[in-house]
């Protein structure tokens, strides 16, 4: 985990982020809104940031991952 301040939260205003990358975590019970099955053996992970205020927390899907996304929907 580390702290980032490239996303704003939208509930409470606040730029100050917990960031915690969940590619390595491939259990649907651990995090079960973390990834998106692609197919049999292709899944896209998202990133987890957590507002430092307020707790809100939001899934971003990037870089890589976003790619995947982009060219299954293209299909």
């Amino acid at each position: 985990m580390e702290i980032v301040f490239d996303k704003k939260c939208p509930l409470c205003g606040n730029n100050k982020m917990i960031k915690k990358d969940s590619s390595g975590l491939h259990s649907s019970t651990t995090q079960p809104y973390s990834c998106i099955q692609l197919g049999a053996f292709a899944t896209a992970y998202a990133t987890r940031y957590v507002c430092y205020e307020c707790g809100y927390q939001m899934d971003f899907y990037e870089n890589n991952e976003l790619e995947k996304l982009r060219k299954k929907a293209n299909k």
